[in-house]
């Protein structure tokens, strides 16, 4: 890897099969899966268990994106579905270790909120906020990426997605 990180528009093909699927469920009710004052995350995931293949089509329709981005054969190994983080959080819910994968990108999928940084390490060790618009995905190797961010959410909700490859 060249970079640490890039910041792009995602391909219509994955966005347009993620608009889809969160049109069907963003009018069902949430599944609540973190309410942590103290870490500061507040989030909720829409449901998309009714979709059983949905993972597997994403995930292999955004893997060219992070091959080209490693420069390596990735597998597919886990993803987080649509989070919508609640005004207030300053955390995130991604759980994985990041010596499980190589490679991760975070997708906006929609937002009602002001800008939200991510913090992502740049090649001289130095962090850097990252605004993600609704259509952009950020892919980063995975120990640069810091799953807090240095501010609260001020607004209503910022919905994400996370993909994860080794």
């Amino acid at each position: 890897m060249k970079t640490n990180f890039i910041k792009t528009k995602i391909p219509s093909l994955i966005m347009d099969l993620i608009v889809d699927i969160y049109y069907l469920t963003r009018l069902e009710p949430f599944e609540p899966i973190s309410k942590e004052e103290n870490n500061h995350v507040k989030a909720n995931l829409f449901n998309i268990s009714k979709y059983p293949n949905l993972k597997e089509i994403l995930m292999e329709t955004a893997k060219p994106l992070h091959e080209d981005f490693s420069q390596r054969k990735l597998q597919a190994i886990d993803w987080h579905g649509i989070k919508s983080y609640g005004e207030g959080s300053i955390g995130t819910i991604d759980a994985l270790n990041q010596n499980q994968y190589l490679v991760g990108s975070i997708i906006k999928v929609d937002h009602d909120a002001e800008s939200w940084p991510l913090l992502i390490k740049n090649t001289n060790n130095e962090i850097e906020k990252i605004n993600l618009e609704v259509g952009e995905i950020v892919i980063f190797n995975s120990k640069d990426y810091l799953s807090d961010r240095d501010c609260e959410l001020k607004g209503l909700y910022s919905r994400e997605m996370s993909l994860y490859y080794r």
